[in-house]
């Protein structure tokens, strides 16, 4: 045992805890194509693991804190913009109306246009620059999210 933790303790780049491998466990209930765009834009691993005491499954994330952190940071903000995204798709759809989306926080424009990919069919598009014609604006979780149509 002590040849594999002196192993780890050398693959940990020096011990630095950035590189600390962690486990956190997920809310239950995510749908897995949240959870495959985490695992694929945040360079996590997903399993299912199993309570010894009470027999119960449930979800976990791991790999590197920061990797982790910044996950499980925007996990919930992922999924409410994906809600969002549905719900202003269907309406672009119902209404044939093609709609343009912007957002002045970074974060939240890099998640709109990883969560773009997921409305299949819609008529949206992000755009980078905010526009000087008419918008609505959306919040989602205190977000703004400007809607031109």
């Amino acid at each position: 045992m002590d040849a594999k933790n002196s192993e780890n303790k050398e693959n940990n780049e020096f011990n630095n805890p950035e590189f600390d491998i962690i486990e956190v466990k997920i809310p239950a209930g995510l749908p897995q194509s949240v959870i495959g765009r985490l695992l694929s834009n945040y360079e996590v691993q997903h399993e299912v693991k199993k309570d010894e005491i009470t027999q119960q499954e449930y979800p976990v994330l791991f790999g590197f804190k920061k990797n982790v952190e910044e996950a499980m940071a925007n996990v919930v903000l992922y999924t409410e913009m994906r809600f969002a995204l549905r719900d202003i798709a269907r309406l672009s759809k119902f209404h044939k109306i093609p709609v343009k989306l912007y957002s002045k926080d970074e974060n939240v424009q890099h998640i709109l246009s990883v969560a773009i990919q997921d409305c299949l069919k819609a008529d949206i598009e992000i755009i980078n620059t905010e526009l000087d014609q008419e918008s609505e604006i959306i919040k989602v979780l205190d977000n703004e999210i400007y809607v031109y149509i």
